[in-house]
């Protein structure tokens, strides 16, 4: 029996286009893995040294603040699952539903700050002597968890929900808002801010653990008697968390000498006593247990159709990170069915973690395989001028 089902050829639903189609009800396995680098003021030909190491001149530090505008954005977002679909319950009940298992790994650190913040941390205090610093609005987010979902699918409805089962590796939450000001002299900087930061207190495989839901409902509309379009409503990752975390506030002023972008993700690990600094800063340490809510993501997208007859076929839509500092993204995009089930595609996209892309992507089927290969930002693999990387993913068998 033929039935409706949304196929996922992309796993984190940015415009890299899923597609909607008619199949059989067969088993199938399926891989997707999702990365993705973005900044709206690094350019590629520093990110590079941050994340590998390398030396940074006055002239690269320089070049780099001048790329900052005053409120910047930049984040990484990395996912890989594995699913089987399609297991059937025909024997359980009468009208076809059928069951999901998913299993995945994902990791997402997403920041927003002000260009005198990057300042700061870049030169140190000589360059902004008698100034007075602007760090409104910079929030720091990264968490890294595993989860195990069972999920159905409705084919009458044109719809799928999964209740994932979620493991908390690490994370990280903090913020800071306010203005300071640095003493000619260079002994001191006065902030009238506030600064809150949380995270988990040990290193541990695990350090919460909760449950969360997936959900995509399909809508088909008929815009005359041979013309089909369909819209999809996605939500991931919408659940709690309960974790041990460490919780740190402070609100003083001190003396602070900078320090390079080299030094910019070393990471501490957290100790059991306060340390001397952080008694001269007067940050205030608790721990504590306490319900968290994931990093979910929404989106709304015109779907493709693999069984239109047409050979261009337009899509668009727009995902959202609610939770985290993370602009709407808008994409549109155009298909072309260049053989039966096997298109190419282009697309323009704003917002996210930084500002404009176009990208490119292939998707190929056989009788028992698929293939979906992608780029959001086409253009950084030939420069470095570019703002992120971005590779996309799928492999799917029928069984």
């Amino acid at each position: 029996m033929a039935l409706f089902i949304c196929i996922v050829f992309f796993a984190n639903s940015q415009w890299m286009q899923e597609t909607f189609s008619s199949h059989s009800d067969s088993l199938s396995l399926s891989f997707s893995s999702y990365l993705d680098v973005h900044s709206s003021s690094i350019q590629n030909i520093y990110s590079k040294k941050i994340v590998q190491g390398g030396t940074f001149s006055e002239t690269d530090k320089e070049k780099m603040f001048q790329k900052h505008k005053e409120l910047n954005r930049l984040g990484l977002d990395y996912q890989f699952s594995i699913q089987i679909n399609n297991i059937p319950l025909k024997k359980i009940v009468k009208k076809p539903i059928f069951w999901n298992i998913k299993a995945g790994t994902k990791t997402l650190f997403a920041s927003s700050y002000s260009k005198d913040f990057f300042g700061l941390l870049t030169f140190g205090n000589d360059r902004f002597l008698g100034d007075t610093l602007d760090f409104k609005a910079s929030r720091f987010n990264y968490y890294f968890f595993q989860k195990l979902g069972l999920g159905l699918t409705f084919p009458k409805f044109n719809s799928q929900i999964f209740f994932n089962f979620v493991n908390l590796s690490s994370f990280f939450n903090g913020d800071l808002d306010g203005q300071f000001f640095n003493e000619s002299n260079g002994n001191s900087i006065y902030w009238d801010a506030q600064a809150n930061w949380s995270q988990n207190p040990k290193v541990n495989w695990s350090n919460g653990i909760g449950f969360s839901m997936d959900y995509q409902q399909t809508l088909k509309f008929n815009l005359n008697e041979n013309k089909e379009v369909y819209f999809q409503i996605k939500v991931e990752d919408l659940g709690l968390v309960n974790l041990k975390k460490a919780e740190f506030q402070s609100d003083t002023s001190f003396t602070f000498s900078g320090f390079g972008v080299n030094q910019l993700f070393q990471i501490s690990e957290v100790k059991t006593t306060e340390n001397a600094w952080m008694d001269s800063l007067h940050i205030k340490r608790d721990t504590l247990n306490s319900w968290e809510v994931l990093p979910f993501s929404i989106t709304l997208q015109k779907l493709t159709s693999m069984d239109s007859s047409s050979k261009w076929q337009s899509f668009f839509g727009v995902k959202s990170y609610p939770t985290l500092p993370y602009f709407p993204k808008i994409f549109v995009g155009a298909e072309f069915s260049f053989r039966k089930n096997s298109q190419i595609g282009s697309a323009l996209s704003y917002g996210g973690f930084g500002g404009f892309r176009w990208g490119l992507y292939s998707r190929l089927q056989w009788k028992k395989m698929s293939f979906f290969i992608g780029l959001e930002d086409f253009i950084s693999v030939f420069s470095n001028k570019m703002y992120g990387k971005n590779l996309n993913f799928k492999w799917s068998w029928r069984l």
